[in-house]
């Protein structure tokens, strides 16, 4: 108890010893003042009486009541941390102020294709057609799975969505094959064009392919419309295709096919292997594919620039008899940059290329005059089965004029690994380098054993 209320406690008590005094007073007094009413007295005086009266006062107590008060309390709410790497899972609780894509990679070598981030998704840009005088080109908006789309106005205008990362994606030109394994989503690929030979050396795929778990659809139906039933039943949340037309596209889109354009083909080797970038971005696995490409690209420089050491610059002519005469490459392609950067020259040039088939090619006569003398013949046959320059001339004997074949200075793409050439080749480029560089300069890698690339041996061998 507290000492105010004791102290209001005492003065209660005196009040009331007080108050009960004043009325004892007042009771004598009116008995002092009042006439008797009784009879005469006869005998002795009476003694006069002090009657106690008590009376009960009611007095106002004033009593602290203890009363509880709610005091605010500052409670420190966590606050997650923003990603240090790209999710692989959807966002529980987006912030539209986090950049949930920290990982990011940049197109540096690819003219085909381009990437721009933004926080909760991303925009690729692809071109559609290789045509300069016909520019085209289509955007796939990627977004985080748990976030938001933005809306598909001005730049965005007519793109197309998809949630990433992906679970699922068929792969009809194989040039994504090599960068799914190598980025460890090998499972995700639920369809493709065939099994390549070579699908050894992939030995998440081969596993996948063996078990039955990759269903095959061929380029040739597909592309006219067949199979199209098999691709939605599939269900993939990505369908690559190479370049077709605006048309096909929109067929294809409208029966339920989620076409993405991508054809690394006509890329240089480090845009070819760029490839590994353009995969991840559907999986969020750009830190990944920085470290796969970056020691791949470091190397292939390495390598160009030994092979600028050299001291002659050999010529070399590209491709293969065909009906159409002689079928080659122009400057843009694959090979064509492989041959430059191992410093050697194509004996055939644009101006003289007639297109009109897939391949470009050249008048026979044209491949004779410029080609016959050629130090190297870097063959474009198609899984040749010949393994000897005497079989080559056995097969075509225009084959012959060709000093290269004879001087056992001629190779071709599918060596030991078969159509590997287009899959892990296309990645590793520093390799498939190597192997060109081996040929023209064999002083530069003396202990360069050829991976991708068959040299066929000449007359003399």
């Amino acid at each position: 108890m507290s000492a105010t209320f004791k102290s209001r406690r005492s003065m209660i008590w005196l009040l009331a010893a007080a108050t009960a005094a004043v009325a004892m007073i007042a009771v004598a007094c009116s008995s002092e003042d009042a006439t008797p009413t009784a009879a005469p007295a006869t005998g002795p005086t009476a003694t006069p009486q002090i009657i106690e009266v008590i009376q009960t006062v009611e007095v106002p107590v004033e009593v602290e009541v203890p009363v509880e008060v709610e005091v605010p309390v500052e409670v420190e709410v966590p606050v997650l941390p923003a990603p240090t790497s790209n999710l692989l899972t959807a966002v529980t609780d987006y912030d539209p102020d986090v950049d949930y894509f920290p990982d990011k990679v940049v197109v540096e070598h690819s003219k085909f294709w381009d990437i721009e981030y933004f926080n909760n998704y991303k925009v690729i840009t692809t071109a559609t057609t290789i045509d300069p005088d016909d520019p085209q080109e289509e955007k796939y908006v990627l977004v985080q799975k748990g976030t938001p789309a933005p809306e598909l106005t001005g730049d965005l205008d007519g793109a197309f969505v998809f949630q990433v990362p992906i679970d699922s994606l068929w792969e009809q030109t194989a040039a994504l094959y090599a960068g799914h394994e190598v980025l460890g989503v090998a499972d995700k690929i639920v369809g493709w064009s065939y099994t390549h030979t070579g699908i050894q050396y992939m030995p998440q795929l081969s596993r996948r392919a063996a078990a039955g778990d990759i269903v095959e659809l061929d380029h040739a139906p597909f592309n006219t419309g067949a199979g199209e039933e098999t691709v939605v039943e599939t269900a993939p949340e990505v369908f690559i295709w190479g370049r077709n037309t605006q048309e096909q596209r929109a067929a294809k889109r409208a029966v339920g096919i989620p076409i993405v354009v991508f054809d690394s083909f006509r890329e240089s080797p480090l845009g070819s292997a760029e490839g590994v970038k353009f995969a991840s971005l559907f999986y969020n696995l750009e830190g990944r594919a920085n470290a796969v490409f970056e020691p791949i690209a470091e190397r292939y420089l390495e390598l160009k620039d030994l092979a600028a050491t050299a001291s002659d610059s050999p010529t070399v002519l590209v491709g293969n008899v065909s009906s159409a005469g002689f079928t080659t490459r122009p400057s843009d392609r694959f090979e064509s940059f492989l041959i430059r950067d191992a410093g050697g020259q194509r004996v055939l040039s644009d101006d003289m290329l007639i297109f009109g088939g897939f391949f470009p090619s050249v008048s026979l006569e044209t491949a004779l005059e410029l080609g016959s003398d050629a130090e190297f013949w870097f063959g474009m046959h198609y899984l040749p089965s010949q393994q000897t320059s005497a079989q080559f001339i056995d097969a075509d004997s225009v084959n012959s004029n060709f000093e290269a074949l004879d001087n056992g200075k001629m190779f071709h793409r599918f060596g030991p690994r078969g159509e590997d050439y287009f899959v892990t080749g296309g990645l590793l480029v520093d390799v498939m380098l190597a192997d060109i560089i081996s040929n023209l300069h064999p002083e530069l890698l003396p202990d360069h054993q050829p991976v991708f690339l068959q040299t066929v041996p000449g007359s003399s061998s």
